[in-house]
């Protein structure tokens, strides 16, 4: 991407995201952006006109925003990544 075009990709972003009142949405959906690139998310989090969080909160929760909503047993296990291949060995952990 250009500087042109990354800059379009978040002001577009903070334009939508300005719509969500839920603070933890907002947070969450940061730390997952913050796993694509920080300075994505750190530009999104800075465009925001009302922000009822800190930076930090969101740096806290983007280790483990990949983790969230997925059980456990169906998660890779073995530093497999399942990315196209079938499993080598059992689905379930």
């Amino acid at each position: 991407m250009t500087e042109e075009e990354r800059q379009n990709t978040i002001k577009n972003t903070v334009n939508m995201l300005k719509f969500v009142h839920v603070e933890v949405i907002q947070k969450k959906y940061l730390a997952q952006v913050y796993n694509i690139g920080v300075d994505y998310a750190k530009g999104i989090y800075d465009g925001l006109p009302k922000k009822s969080f800190e930076w930090s909160e969101v740096e806290k929760l983007a280790p483990d925003a990949h983790l969230w909503y997925k059980e456990a047993k169906f998660r890779p296990s073995q530093g497999e990544r399942l990315t196209g291949v079938p499993p080598t060995g059992t689905v379930y952990n």
